[in-house]
């Protein structure tokens, strides 16, 4: 009985969780409707999450079972979320595997979109399940990614996820409606399949924009006679 005390104070300690440990305790994660199976220390998910510590230390079955099951989730994200809770990176061209990176997208492959959408679908994924170091370094990333030359702003599709998935007022969110009315161009564009509240977060920022502008400009004076 003290043994499993101490393991369970072990688990629920702030300080990073030692791995390399004699018998380390692995959970199971299966992801999608795949069903697709990972193994990962159990310490490492209960480290840097929340959902993961209450469902696999609590009084769910999963404490029992150290099997959680993610079917509504991509697999690919979830292998994205595991290659940085062992790396504390994302994937990276110089220093991955091809596939991996194949998944993942550069910013030199068309629009950089492959790479775009994944940070988006990780941002919301960790939104979730309560991973925040990564949820910050999602958006940080996905910021100087778009800034890339080449690179195009999110997709509708992408639009549509976050939205659907997060608050309106979360930055990513208000980040899209800026983006958009900084650099988006509405040419070609079906504006009905745009989520609402993002049409109209554009629309309520070209007006805060135009108002600005108007009280920048300098009164007109009339020519003397």
């Amino acid at each position: 009985m003290a043994s499993n005390t101490a393991a369970t104070q072990n688990l629920k300690s702030p300080t990073f969780p030692r791995l390399s440990r004699p018998n380390a305790p692995f959970a199971t994660v299966i992801v999608g409707p795949e069903k697709i199976s990972f193994t990962v220390h159990l310490d490492l998910l209960v480290y840097h999450s929340p959902f993961f510590r209450a469902a696999l230390t609590g009084n769910f079955k999963e404490a029992t079972t150290k099997t959680v099951l993610l079917p509504t989730e991509k697999s690919e994200t979830f292998e994205f979320c595991v290659h940085w809770l062992y790396n504390n990176r994302l994937p990276d061209p110089n220093n991955d595997d091809t596939l991996l990176i194949e998944k993942w997208g550069t910013s030199n492959q068309e629009g950089g979109y492959t790479k775009t959408g994944n940070l988006i679908e990780l941002y919301v994924f960790c939104g979730k399940y309560q991973i925040d170091k990564l949820r910050v370094k999602c958006l940080e990333k996905l910021l100087i990614h778009v800034e890339q030359p080449g690179t195009w702003l999110p997709s509708c599709e992408m639009v549509q996820h976050a939205f659907e998935n997060l608050d309106s007022r979360d930055i990513l969110c208000r980040w899209m409606v800026h983006a958009q009315c900084q650099w988006g161009d509405w040419g070609h564009t079906d504006t009905w399949a745009w989520p609402e509240k993002f049409l109209t977060g554009v629309l309520e920022r070209y007006a805060m924009l135009a108002k600005t502008s108007q009280k920048q400009r300098r009164p007109v004076l009339p020519q003397s006679s």
